[in-house]
């Protein structure tokens, strides 16, 4: 008889400047884009815990902005590290054109700071369902 290691599933770790994207279910049905900030990002985009956060998707280039703002945007929810005493912001998106059946890992994606804010490029699967991106011109 052979026994197989059951290893729990976990996503990219969160360190301080990282941002990762992740694909869940959501308890009341459907799927949400899991974008979670690094203390680091969040303070280099001067968001702080009761502020909101205004999103832009670009589905042409697969990107999305996020820019804090103090009111009127997608409230992150927040967690804490005892281990760094830092904070992390995690924002829960549904985007109902992108057809998952199942949950992605988290995975840390790669981003850039622009004037006031941040821009984030998605994986490839975040991609809206029918959308066939276009090669760029040689």
């Amino acid at each position: 008889m052979a026994y197989e290691e059951l290893v729990p599933r976990r996503g990219a770790h969160t360190r301080s400047a990282s941002v990762s994207v992740a694909w869940r279910k959501a308890r009341t049905g459907g799927n949400l884009l899991v974008i979670t900030l690094g203390a680091e990002v969040c303070e280099q985009i001067n968001l702080k815990q009761g502020m909101t956060v205004r999103v832009e998707r670009e589905t042409t280039l697969n990107r999305m902005r996020l820019y804090a703002f103090k009111e009127n945007g997608w409230k992150p929810a927040w967690k804490s590290s005892k281990a760094r005493a830092t904070w992390c912001a995690s924002l829960l998106l549904p985007l109902p054109d992108v057809v998952l059946a199942q949950p992605k890992p988290a995975q840390a994606v790669r981003f850039e700071y622009i004037e006031g804010g941040l821009e984030v490029r998605l994986p490839p699967w975040v991609a809206p369902a029918g959308f066939i991106k276009v090669p760029a011109a040689a």
